[in-house]
């Protein structure tokens, strides 16, 4: 399936892929971290899990388009 290429929050928080979307303050860090949790049956496109962490919307954006779909999910 095809999915619209994600630009914004709003295009993050309305992507069928996408189970909810946080921003939270890093205190190790010291800069806030987007958490992206994809839903069961996504993964991310370098290894098998739902949890994208990244300092910025730009790069969240970037990896849930190219997450892929995970037939063997161990979550369904």
């Amino acid at each position: 399936m095809k999915y619209k290429k994600i630009k914004t929050l709003k295009d993050l928080q309305q992507d069928p892929r996408v189970e909810s979307v946080d921003k939270e303050y890093d205190d190790v860090e010291e800069c806030y971290l987007y958490w992206c949790y994809l839903k069961a049956g996504f993964r991310t496109e370098d290894n098998d899990q739902h949890t994208i962490s990244e300092p910025t919307l730009k790069d969240i954006c970037s990896e849930v388009n190219n997450c892929r779909e995970w037939k063997n999910d161990p979550s369904l």
